[in-house]
This record gives C-alpha cells, sequence and structure tokens, in this order.
C-alpha cells in the first residue's frame, strides 16, 4: 500500500472528507485507493499524484513520518 500527501485544500477539491485522516496544519495523508478511485481524477497513480502536486509514500515511511512530524487524526467536530 502506497500513501500519499497532499494539501488539505487540494484533498477537499477532489472530495476526499478530512475526517479520519492523518492531518498537520495544511497536509494530509490518503492512501492509494482514494487517489486511484476518485473520479476527479485520470492516469495512473503517478500521474494522478502529480496532477496533485502530491508526494507518494510507502507505508513503513509513512508511518515514521506521521510519528516524526506529529501528524494527529481528524476526529469529527
Amino acid at each position: 500500500m502506497k500513501y500519499i500527501i497532499i494539501s488539505k485544500d487540494v484533498a477537499l477539491r477532489i472530495g476526499i472528507n478530512l475526517v479520519g485522516h492523518y492531518v498537520l496544519n495544511n497536509k494530509i495523508v490518503v492512501n492509494q485507493n482514494e487517489i486511484l478511485l476518485n473520479n476527479n481524477l485520470d492516469g495512473t497513480l503517478e500521474e494522478r499524484v502529480s496532477a496533485i502536486k502530491g508526494k507518494l509514500y510507502t507505508a513503513a515511511y509513512t508511518q515514521r513520518l506521521i510519528k516524526k512530524e506529529g501528524y494527529e487524526l481528524q476526529c469529527a467536530k
């Protein structure tokens, strides 16, 4: 499984709900399926990530990044 870090603004624009995702400042972590199955994007995973100016990471790296940078789970308000 791959994970992508994108801006919250982009996530909202392409229809991703922030609740239930790890967030930090204006960044959000989404999984590859949320990008691949998104009807607002076209192309391969890499093309879609590039189109939304995201960064693609492995699961292991993403877990370390979440802990190191202090990402927090976005809960419903």
